[in-house]
């Protein structure tokens, strides 16, 4: 999908979807003075991170599909948009582009890739473009519960832990990354409880990972649900995603049942 017109070069990075489609370019301008522009189009929930020269950039927001930043060929540009790298003895610049997408209607971003993009102006000059397929979509259904028990009287710890056992406390999880959500009760008033449902949260999505005790299918199988070892409750383990819209922080939300007897096992 590469596209020439004189000597202005545009490189086109796509990944077709099974009923969507998604972009990464850059519209590189006819001459190494002028400004480029990066730019990624998606209809799946998506965000794009340019890794430039001076510090990473986000893509924002143009409007509901298409997101930009523009560039800079200059390597002692001073400023807000986006330094590319200048290759040693040619006039060939690049940026890596870190793009994650999710599946349609799930709010999910848990594939994550880094594409190359390149304007080059030397005489020889060459565009690579990249198709890939990824999976049919996911539906994030409502769960509606309701109250039919008692409510309880004790209080609980969730907590995102790593491999190693110890609480995740940073500011940032990379997509990608092994993780795990751990549940104990703090007043020790229960013999033993189940998780029901629990949901990952932002300022604009909600997504049920779990869901009537079962996996939602996507970051966990549908046929696993949590294990109950005593008073604790332990996800299986599944890689760190993001929320579509909304902030990139996420929370997670469960609710659990307690058991009459000790209910261990998954």
């Amino acid at each position: 999908m590469d596209k020439w017109v004189g000597a202005q070069q545009e490189k086109l990075s796509s990944l077709k979807v099974v009923y969507g489609i998604f972009l990464v370019f850059s519209k590189c301008p006819a001459s190494d003075m002028d400004t480029p522009t990066l730019h990624l189009t998606a209809d799946v929930p998506a965000y794009a991170l340019a890794r430039c020269r001076n510090g990473d950039k986000p893509l924002t927001a143009v409007d509901a599909v298409n997101w930009a930043v523009d560039g800079s060929f200059s390597q002692s540009y001073v400023g807000t948009s986006c330094q590319f790298y200048k290759k040693e003895g040619i006039r060939t610049y690049t940026v890596d582009v870190e793009v994650g997408w999710g599946e349609r209607d799930a709010q999910i971003i848990q594939e994550r890739k880094i594409h190359t993009i390149s304007c080059a102006y030397d005489a020889h000059g060459k565009a690579v473009s990249k198709t890939e397929t990824i999976a049919e979509w996911f539906l994030n259904p409502w769960e509606q519960q309701t109250l039919l028990g008692g409510n309880s009287t004790a209080a609980f710890t969730l907590k995102v832990m790593d491999v190693l056992g110890n609480e995740v406390t940073g500011d940032h999880i990379s997509i990608g990354r092994k993780i795990q959500l751990v549940a104990w009760d703090i007043t020790g008033r229960l013999n033993s409880f189940r998780a029901l449902s629990c949901a990952a949260v932002n300022s604009q999505s909600r997504y049920y990972i779990l869901r009537a005790g079962c996996g939602d299918g996507l970051i966990f199988p549908k046929t696993i649900g949590f294990e109950t070892r005593g008073n604790c409750v332990y996800s299986p383990w599944f890689e760190a995603f993001k929320l579509s819209g909304g902030d990139s922080t996420i929370r997670f939300e469960c609710t659990f049942t307690a058991c009459g007897q000790n209910c261990d096992g998954v």
